[in-house]
């Protein structure tokens, strides 16, 4: 059986049961590799809930802020590690040295409305900068 890892999105994970001689070990969404190997921002996980959506959605933030996913990528072992750049298509934000996936969950939040907008810095991913973030990650 092949163990495998996936970084993407649900489309790609759901496919998975159809499936013979393949384990699903891991399944990371809504961040960008940019993101992952990014600094790390301390945050109350209660910051994070997100009104009529789960556990799944809070973890994935979770991940996303505290760079959790790195250490799952890292650590892990798989034999095969599928990349779904679905979530490339996401904003970047700039806060403090820490860079963020801006997605659609993260906006909904307590941590995000709470957040000094001003030490906030948007990066399209149409510019230069970041590619160059993405490219270097």
């Amino acid at each position: 059986m092949y163990r495998v890892g996936l970084l993407g999105s649900c489309v790609t994970r759901d496919a998975f049961p159809l499936s013979q001689g393949v384990s699903l070990e891991y399944y990371i969404a809504r961040s960008s590799l940019v993101s992952i190997f990014s600094t790390s921002i301390e945050v109350d996980d209660e910051k994070l809930n997100v009104e009529d959506k789960g556990e799944f959605e809070r973890r994935m933030l979770s991940f996303d802020i505290k760079k959790t996913s790195k250490d799952i990528l890292i650590d892990q072992d798989v034999d095969y590690l599928i990349l779904d750049f679905i979530d490339e298509r996401f904003p970047l934000l700039k806060v403090g040295e820490a860079i963020l996936t801006k997605s659609n969950y993260l906006v909904s939040t307590r941590f995000w409305n709470e957040l000094d907008k001003s030490d906030v810095i948007e990066i399209s991913r149409d510019e230069e900068a970041s590619f160059e973030l993405w490219s270097n990650s």
